[in-house]
């Protein structure tokens, strides 16, 4: 396990706290933390048999934190799913199935393999155990916001062929998909939605 800290964050987990004596130095807690961009590099060229360095750098932040990898004229997404979403067998099911949709012809971003075949690596972050793939760039524009019916039809098509292509996927790992649960919890959210954004009723 690698502990990765970027440095800025950890001047910043120091709390003042108050107490009858006068003042005591603790540590705060870390919700999620980033990772240091070129720790990440390194621990890349181990785990993926890297030569001459790699080049890495954070693009975007959310449920996922995202840098880019450019190694060898060759450009990778590098995915750090936050503490506690998923276990270890809840992630590499979701790497399985990706890997399952691009072999039958859905255009997915491909986790790569380490050296030892897997198909993500785990790092020890301040705030806990966080899982971390490597997969093939996707050039693409970032999306604006604005959706049309071309838009919205295209994205039904691609949604109906990794539904086709996801039919008959099978693993070893366990993941608690749920997804009559989630339509039941999701779907009076977005008919409320539909209320306040009629023109969407088209989509």
């Amino acid at each position: 396990m690698v502990t990765l800290l970027h440095s800025h964050l950890w001047r910043r987990s120091i709390l003042l706290t108050q107490v009858s004596s006068g003042y005591l130095h603790m540590t705060f807690p870390v919700s999620q933390s980033v990772l240091d961009p070129n720790a990440l590099a390194s621990a890349i060229a181990v785990r993926y048999g890297f030569s001459g360095g790699a080049r890495c750098r954070l693009i975007s932040r959310g449920m996922n934190d995202i840098y880019r990898i450019d190694h060898a004229e060759e450009s990778y997404a590098l995915k750090v799913a936050r503490s506690g979403k998923s276990t270890d067998d809840e992630f590499a099911y979701e790497q399985e199935y990706v890997l399952h949709l691009a072999n039958n012809g859905v255009a997915v971003p491909i986790p790569q393999l380490t050296k030892d075949g897997s198909t993500f690596f785990t790092v020890e972050a301040p705030e806990g155990h966080r899982q971390v793939v490597l997969m093939a760039w996707l050039d693409g524009e970032p999306f604006n916001g604005i959706i049309d019916k071309n838009d919205a039809h295209r994205l039904g098509v691609m949604l109906a062929q990794i539904h086709i292509a996801g039919a008959d996927f099978r693993t070893s790992h366990k993941k608690e998909v749920g997804t009559v649960r989630k339509i039941q919890e999701r779907l009076p959210h977005l008919l409320d939605l539909l209320k306040k954004k009629p023109y969407d009723h088209d989509f």
